[in-house]
């Protein structure tokens, strides 16, 4: 069974000239949307209650899970970048992208942007 876009949109022939074949074809268009518009009503009809309850809860289920995936996921976001990336100056550990750097609290030296010349700055004093 095509789908009601399927027969609208592809039901068409774009190469007919002659009025009275547009108008046949019309007709054949539009019988065919009200044929599956029938079928799919007398199917929705022989649903039985137990039926749709059954949908109704699997559709519940479906978009909870997927509800408690989104929620998790800004969760652990939250958790693994935003609370760790935000480890105060006092500490000697800070969490860049997930990795542990030490840092030296005493000097105040950024250990990712240390260069040679402040290394031998630092030793030398």
């Amino acid at each position: 069974s095509k789908t009601y876009s399927e027969l609208t949109l592809t039901g068409w022939d774009y190469t007919i000239q002659n009025n009275k074949t547009a108008q046949l074809r019309s007709v054949t268009v539009i019988k065919s949307l009200k044929e599956a518009l029938s079928n799919d009503s007398q199917k929705f009809e022989k649903r039985t209650l137990k039926r749709e309850i059954g949908i109704i809860a699997l559709r519940i289920c479906t978009n909870a899970f997927a509800l408690g995936a989104m929620i998790g996921t800004v969760v652990l976001y939250y958790s693994e970048v935003v609370i760790k990336s935000s480890v105060s100056e006092d500490n000697s550990t800070i969490y860049k992208c997930g990795e542990k750097i030490e840092t030296s609290s005493s000097t105040g030296i950024d250990i990712n942007n240390i260069s040679t010349d402040t290394i031998s700055k630092e030793l030398a004093k």
